[in-house]
């Protein structure tokens, strides 16, 4: 598909084993030429206006920055036209790959992406720590939009999703070994208040399962989608309490 496209302006596709968002990451800056980087993730669209809006903000900026534009979530297969403002679109992350620009000579100075972070989450965060340690400061960009697209869940992914939070469970206790700050544990989840209540919430588990499965492969609505997140819930903290266990 990339070979057969011609685009005007240059177009580079590396390709790697893969081992994670963070390596992968890091081949792109490295690779890249232009004075900045954009991050976008794969299951975002963007919209026409999203890199001028990007090289606007940092150019009316001055000094370093970290550049987050504007994600609206929307549910596949259809991306209406005006979508709705969600309480998803709203993140008070630093550094938010989904749509985020920073230069490229501020990533290098940070020491790029810690390729430690083998498995899914919490990486961005970590990487946006270094660069606010650095000075950058944080701005937004209205005009810089994207489309962030999300298949509606189904019986069938639950599997996936499970697999999923638990990955990102072992990565907040990495990030947390590594940044061992109140910022990092709110992030997480990683407190004593929270890891009890999910101890008593965990009991509830096979309930969380039967609302989840209530429907088969069919989509997830309503008490179903509800004992699926609650269900992702437990396998996060779950996971989050096995690594605890293990020494560093």
């Amino acid at each position: 598909m990339v070979a057969r496209l011609s685009p005007p302006y240059t177009l580079r596709y590396v390709h790697q084993a893969r081992a994670g968002l963070a390596r992968a990451r890091n081949a792109g800056i490295l690779a890249a030429r232009g004075e900045i980087v954009l991050f976008l993730d794969d299951d975002v669209l963007a919209t026409p206006s999203l890199i001028d809006a990007h090289a606007h903000t940092h150019g009316s900026n001055a000094g370093a920055a970290v550049v987050n534009g504007t994600v609206r979530h929307v549910e596949a297969p259809v991306v209406p036209r005006t979508p709705k403002a969600r309480l998803a679109d709203f993140s008070s992350s630093f550094f938010w790959t989904c749509n985020a620009s920073v230069r490229r000579s501020d990533l290098l100075a940070a020491g790029l992406f810690d390729e430690a972070f083998t498995e899914y989450g919490w990486e961005d965060l970590e990487f946006g720590d270094r660069l606010r340690r650095l000075g950058l400061r944080r701005r937004r960009s209205a005009g810089a939009v994207v489309y962030h697209v999300k298949p509606r869940w189904r019986g069938s992914d639950l599997p996936r999703l499970l697999s999923q939070a638990e990955a990102s469970g072992r990565s907040a206790v990495l990030y947390v070994r590594k940044a061992p700050s109140w910022r990092a544990r709110l992030s997480t989840g990683i407190s004593p208040v929270r890891m009890r209540a999910n101890l008593w919430a965990a009991k509830c588990e096979p309930l969380w399962r039967r609302l989840a499965c209530r429907d088969g492969d069919g989509e997830m609505r309503g008490a179903a989608r509800l004992g699926a997140w609650l269900l992702q819930r437990a396998h996060y903290f779950r996971a989050i309490e096995g690594e605890l266990c293990h020494p560093i």
